[in-house]
């Protein structure tokens, strides 16, 4: 084996191999790595995720237009009122559709569609690009 196939092989005492040799993912010392292209990830991720036991993550985004200023007023009073969920507020600073991703997140789905219609009566609708929600699969537009 060439000297960097054998340096990638390098690993921790104690680690485990699990899933598919071929993509390998390791555990040591309840830490899982899992390889980083992803592509490779996510075939790993979806054969490995059932071992992590406890209850899944729900997500929302909202994708807006303005300044993250403006908006962190109305996070303050979202994240007040719904204390199970955690609030991201994440600006951006090229051409995207959008300069602010907003996300909602909790392992409660109702939490997390509670506070994102909150969310979403707070803000001027003008400023919303679009809504990625837990419980569809497409995102919405709305503008």
């Amino acid at each position: 084996m060439p000297e960097a196939g054998l340096r990638m092989a390098d690993v921790p005492e104690g680690t485990e191999l699990l899933g598919d040799p071929a993509f390998p993912t390791l555990v040591c010392d309840g830490v899982v790595m899992l390889p980083g292209v992803p592509k490779f990830l996510r075939y790993q991720f979806d054969r490995f995720a059932g071992a992590l036991g406890g209850a899944p993550f729900h997500l929302a985004s909202v994708f807006l237009t303005g300044a993250e200023d403006e908006v962190a007023p109305l996070l303050a009073g979202i994240a007040a009122a719904h204390p199970s969920v955690d609030l991201g507020s994440y600006p951006r600073f090229d051409d995207a559709d959008h300069s602010i991703k907003v996300t909602v997140e909790s392992r409660e789905l109702a939490a997390v569609l509670a506070a994102l219609e909150a969310l979403l009566r707070a803000l001027p609708s003008t400023s919303v690009v679009r809504i990625s929600r837990p419980d569809r699969e497409q995102p919405e537009g709305r503008s």
